[in-house]
């Protein structure tokens, strides 16, 4: 029914060449456009991806920089406390042989009264 009339349509068409020049060239400007229009679409999400890209690598430098920064300060505070921990030893040390000194202050001490409390004994048996 409507094939007929259909095929009579495009035998017109096909008959006139300068409609068949102007749908040869609005389908090179469609192609062309829609070609257009995807290079756009891909190169728009080439440049998110881009800038993705370089936002990550922002992001890692300045964690890179602020881990740097941290292992700088535990540095520092592993010499300072070995510093602390020297100077700590040096003085246990130092307290050791103060230590020492006053044990054998104490054994004098202890030497000197035991020899006091036998002159004062034998003074005593003198006495009697």
């Amino acid at each position: 029914m409507y094939l007929p009339h259909l095929k009579e349509e495009v035998d017109k068409i096909a008959e006139n060449p300068k409609i068949i020049i102007i749908l040869v060239l609005l389908f090179i400007l469609i192609a062309g456009a829609g070609g257009w229009l995807l290079c756009r679409h891909y190169d728009n999400l080439e440049r998110a991806d881009r800038d993705h890209v370089r936002t990550t690598i922002r992001n890692a430098q300045e964690l890179n920089r602020d881990a740097q920064e941290e292992l700088d300060r535990a540095r520092e505070a592993t010499q300072s406390a070995e510093s602390a921990n020297q100077g700590a030893q040096r003085a246990a040390d130092d307290l050791a042989v103060s230590a020492g000194k006053l044990s054998d202050l104490n054994q004098s001490d202890a030497d000197a009264i035991d020899a006091a409390e036998r002159v004062f004994n034998d003074v005593e048996r003198s006495n009697q």
